[in-house]
């Protein structure tokens, strides 16, 4: 049995740091066995870190927006249709759609795409880049289906396009 916190290998997990507000704005409309969610958390205002690998000060641009609606497919799986949920993160916004089979062990379907980000600034949030100057920008599409409940089993496949990349020390 793993210790709470603890990853797959043993080692502790990165501890996840927020310190100040955000808001959580929300609807959830139609019938018990057919939902519709539109939730907007935005946590811009806040200070969010992930252990030694992402810091995000307060005041950088971090959202979730959802739409979602569930039903089921077939008899019995329950079904979460997602048009759209969207990330942004700084200069980064990811936009994913499709559908997450059996939410409680999710089988996912979905098809990523990003704007086209500008690189500039990343070192302020991914500290192992600090002390490196990044330009240009980067757009990524992708597809991402299986299980969540293991990585390893997911197939991902992608593109990510670098336009204009330049990276000094």
């Amino acid at each position: 049995a793993r210790t709470p916190g603890a990853s797959r290998s043993g080692a502790a997990a990165p501890a996840l740091s927020l310190a100040g507000t955000g808001s959580l704005k929300g609807t959830l409309r139609g019938t018990l066995g057919a939902p519709t969610l539109d939730a907007t958390v935005d946590l811009t205002p806040a200070a969010v870190g992930y252990g030694t690998a992402f810091t995000k000060k307060a005041g950088v641009p971090f959202t979730l927006a959802a739409r979602t609606t569930s039903g089921q497919a077939g008899q019995a799986t329950p079904i979460i249709e997602v048009d759209p949920l969207t990330l942004t993160l700084h200069t980064l916004t990811v936009t994913a759609k499709g559908r997450i089979a059996n939410p409680a062990s999710p089988v996912l379907d979905l098809a990523l795409r990003s704007n086209e980000a500008k690189l500039a600034g990343w070192d302020a949030l991914v500290p192992a880049l600090v002390g490196t100057t990044l330009a240009g920008r980067a757009t990524l599409e992708a597809t991402v289906r299986g299980p969540a409940t293991d990585p390893a089993a997911l197939d991902l496949a992608g593109t990510v396009r670098l336009t204009g990349v330049e990276a000094g020390h």
